[in-house]
């Protein structure tokens, strides 16, 4: 399969199977939570969120809002300060981006296949 066939591929995924994704700042802000999660860095917090310079505050904080309304993001006050809200990313959403993950590990095995033929 030839690269903008594999990207089309792709992107018609992310359509049907990632609708959230509205931007790059989007996929920077569930990547950052979710990798905070998975490397055992605890929850991320919107100023630890921010100080990553995705987006400019306000922004940042429109589009956890629309995130979080969607349910792709999840917001939990901190066990030891309620004043803390800490953001995870929602199982399903997670499972959305381990399907991601998979589909990108195969495609180039099927090229390599293809190639071969």
């Amino acid at each position: 399969m030839k690269i903008f066939a594999r990207l089309k591929k792709l992107r018609e995924f992310q359509k049907t199977r990632l609708p959230h994704l509205r931007s790059i700042e989007d996929f920077d802000i569930i990547y950052e939570i979710g990798a905070s999660q998975e490397n055992g860095g605890g929850r991320m917090t919107s100023k630890r969120l921010a100080l990553l310079g995705i987006a400019p505050p306000a922004t940042l904080q429109r589009r956890l809002s629309r995130l979080v309304a969607l349910g792709v993001i999840e917001k939990q006050p901190a066990c030891e300060d309620g004043r803390i809200v800490e953001l995870s990313v929602s199982r399903k959403t997670a499972e959305a981006y381990a399907n991601l993950a998979r589909q990108l590990r195969q495609a180039p095995q099927a090229n390599k296949k293809a190639d071969r033929e």
